[in-house]
Formats: structure tokens, sequence, C-alpha cells
């Protein structure tokens, strides 16, 4: 009789692990499909494919995918997953990482703990906001403004690379009066910590600073995106010749002139990688980049 339940219960734990699996594998299937209505702006198809599929499981998926699925939900600006997107945050906002929600939702989270900060670091998120700015003007700039002669684009070029020597010495000197800590801490609006990342991954003449960065986000910080290690360890492994390990890194392919990922460590492995790493759908994402339409 011992043999007998002892067999029963080792027979339903395999199918308890075997049932699981297959609902992790149906919630990334789900995943990949509100990526693919998420690229292609298919804003009303993704809420409510999200509201249908995904938010059933919310309760069952990280912090930083519960985000993903309240800002796919919000994305259409339907008044009800608005509603049902907002009271989740208002019931549950221990359990979601602020900073992967988007820029609405983040305000609507701060109202909710009360996040406050110092004069110090209200000067300082002055700083950084003309950081970003200069970080991402130019290389926001449509392609055909690269398109002129070589001094003008010569002359772009410089003007990146004057910004990315300045930027990276401000926030070398912030680190260095604030901590990375404390920045965090403090990062309400969840820019000071974006501002750092955008900055380091500019910043490929400095292997040094980025690997230091890398080191602070490899700590455990509150509030931060995991996708500020997985870019910044690919561009690192990138700039030392080295294979990337998330697939975050392009390059274009000199025979058919399309973009694909840069070589990986482990491709056979990558879908379910990036899917831990709260990264979209490589297949859809390369796709998207390779549209005509974004040349």
């Amino acid at each position: 009789m011992k043999i007998s339940f002892n067999i029963i219960f080792i027979f339903l734990i395999i199918i308890n692990c075997t049932n699981l699996n297959y609902e992790r594998q149906r919630v990334q299937e789900y995943f990949r499909i509100a990526d693919a209505y998420l690229i292609n702006d298919e804003k009303e198809k993704l809420a409510d494919f999200t509201f249908k599929h995904l938010f059933p499981n919310i309760e069952y998926l990280d912090k930083n995918k519960k985000a993903r699925v309240l800002n796919y939900m919000k994305i259409s600006e339907n008044d009800k997953y608005l509603s049902v997107a907002n009271n989740y945050i208002k019931n549950n906002f221990s359990k979601i990482n602020k900073c992967s929600l988007d820029s609405s939702s983040i305000s609507y989270y701060n109202e909710l703990t009360s996040c406050k900060t110092t004069p110090d670091y209200d000067s300082l998120r002055i700083s950084f906001t003309e950081i970003l700015y200069k970080d991402q003007y130019y290389r926001n700039l449509p392609d055909n403004f690269f398109t002129g002669t070589k001094k003008e684009i010569d002359s772009i070029m410089a003007v990146i690379t004057n910004n990315d020597n300045q930027n990276r010495q401000d926030i070398k000197r912030a680190l260095s009066k604030f901590g990375i800590k404390k920045i965090a801490e403090n990062d309400c609006d969840c820019k000071l910590l974006e501002t750092i990342w955008f900055v380091a991954q500019h910043s490929d003449s400095d292997l040094a600073f980025q690997k230091e960065i890398l080191q602070m986000f490899s700590s455990p910080l509150p509030n931060i995106k995991p996708r500020y290690y997985t870019y910044l360890i690919d561009r690192i492994k990138i700039n030392e010749g080295k294979k990337q390990i998330y697939g975050t890194q392009m390059q274009i392919n000199s025979l058919t002139g399309k973009m694909e990922t840069s070589p990986v460590e482990n491709p056979q492995g990558l879908d379910q990688l990036r899917f831990n790493n709260d990264l979209l759908d490589l297949r859809e994402y390369v796709n998207f980049i390779n549209k005509p339409d974004k040349k």
C-alpha cells in the first residue's frame, strides 16, 4: 500500500510539473503575440488580447512582466482597461516594478507611494534631463541628416562624440557625489538610472566606464529595469570582440543588407533567455526593424 501511495505521489508531481511547464510555454507564446501587436502599432488588438489572455495570468508573473501587461492594456486608452490597470496598480503596487511602467502609470504609482526627493536630487534631475536630451537628440534625427557630404556627416558625428564625452564626465561626477544606491532610491520618475544607462551604452570608447556601470547595475537596486543590464553586458561583449548573451545588439548582413542579431553564445536557448529577462520576442523585433518604412 505504501509503495502504491509513493507511486501515485510521484505521478502527481510529474503531472503537476508537466502542466506548469505547459502553462509557462503558453504565457510565453501570448507575450510573443502581444509583442507582434505592439511593434506593428495595433493598439486596440494589443489591449484586447492582453486583457483576455495575459491579465488573467498576471499573478504568476514577475514584477517586470506585471508592468508590461499593464502597459499593454493601457496603450489603447480604452476606459475599461485603464480602470482595470489603475485599480491593479492601486492594490498591488508593491508587486510591480515601477520603472517598467509607462510614464502615466509611474506618476500614478508615485501618488500612491508619495515618492519625494530632496532639493539636491531635484537639481540632479534637471541636470540629467539635459544629459539625456544631448544623448538622444542627434541619434534620433531622420536618416536623411546622415546622407550629406562626408564633411557634413563628420561634423554631426563630432558633435555626438563631444556630447558623449561630456555626458560621461557629468555622470561620473554625479556618481562620485551621490552614489548609485542613493540615486536609485531618489529616482521618482525613473529617469536618473535611465540616463546613466544611455550614457554608458554610448560609451564604447571607455570600456572601463561601461564595466563600472555594469557592476553597479548588477547590485540590487530598487526598480531597476532588466534591460539596463542585458543591453549593457551585450554591448561590452561586442566591444571586447566576444559573442553577446541576450541578442540585444544588431548588425547589418553584408549580403542581404538587412539587420540581424550579432553572434550570440547560445542561439538555441536565446528565446527563453530573452523571455526570462523581459525582452521583446526576437523574431518579431527583427521583422519590425527590417520593415521598408523603418529603413
